[in-house]
């Protein structure tokens, strides 16, 4: 019962990160390409969307 209760939470959890990042990624489509048409190399649109060190090590 409780692998039952487990494995669909796990579901709902991966369904639910999934979502969140098909939707960061759809909004970020526009600013990269804000940056494109600016004349914005690939290597700073890249720079800008990676978090920094520090930002990671905090979550």
């Amino acid at each position: 019962m409780f692998v039952l209760i487990g494995g669909v939470f796990g579901l709902l959890v991966l369904v639910a990160t999934l979502t969140s990042t098909a939707m960061s990624n759809a909004e970020s489509h526009a600013d990269s390409a804000t940056f494109a048409s600016l004349g914005a190399p690939p290597s700073l649109r890249q720079r800008l969307w990676l978090p920094s060190p520090r930002e990671a090590a905090s979550r």
